[in-house]
């Protein structure tokens, strides 16, 4: 009996070892430019301090997948590498459709996907999503193929939001100028 279940467990390890499609987190390689552009008053583009992470729809969710990545910084500026990323949900050679979120990581605990995106919904962190590719990941065969790149990523933006008391601050002005043009 013993062995029976050692054997059951062995079976069961290998399966969901092998069924596990992977995929190259990097906006920037072989046939792939998506660089992300930080949209500030000097238009530059991602620097050290932003991070990204990889997501999946799954069922009209976004489930992140592997770690977040930090941008190059100078030397590559909007660039980042996250390194083979394992998707446990999807087996060698499916199809799936991913999306990537950057953030800037500078600003306080938005250190994690999970603080950033809270953070980010409530206005506080910079940060955008890209549009949603659809790729088949790698890692099939024996042995494993390589994996799947982020072919058709295209380059998108990271818009910085004013905080809500700097847009007041803006509205009041602009109030003040009008009231003073009128007398």
């Amino acid at each position: 009996m013993k062995k029976s279940i050692i054997a059951l467990a062995l079976v069961v390890a290998s399966v969901s070892a092998i069924g596990q499609g992977t995929v190259q987190f990097a906006n920037l390689g072989v046939g792939l430019n998506a660089p992300v552009t930080i949209d500030s008053l000097a238009g530059a583009k991602g620097a050290a301090g932003y991070m990204a992470q990889l997501a999946l729809d799954v069922g009209g969710s976004l489930t992140p997948v592997g770690g977040a990545a930090s941008f190059i910084g100078a030397g590559a500026p909007g660039y980042f590498s996250g390194g083979v990323v394992t998707v446990s949900q999807l087996a060698p050679g499916a199809s799936g459709t991913f999306r990537v979120f950057a953030w800037d990581s500078t600003a306080g605990a938005a250190t994690t996907y999970a603080a950033a995106l809270t953070s980010w919904n409530s206005g506080l962190t910079h940060g955008g999503w890209s549009a949603p590719i659809t790729i088949a990941t790698g890692g099939g065969g024996t042995p494993a193929g390589p994996p799947a790149s982020l072919t058709g990523l295209q380059p998108w933006f990271v818009t910085i939001v004013p905080e809500p008391s700097t847009i007041a601050l803006g509205i009041l002005g602009v109030g003040a100028l009008l009231l003073r043009r009128r007398n």
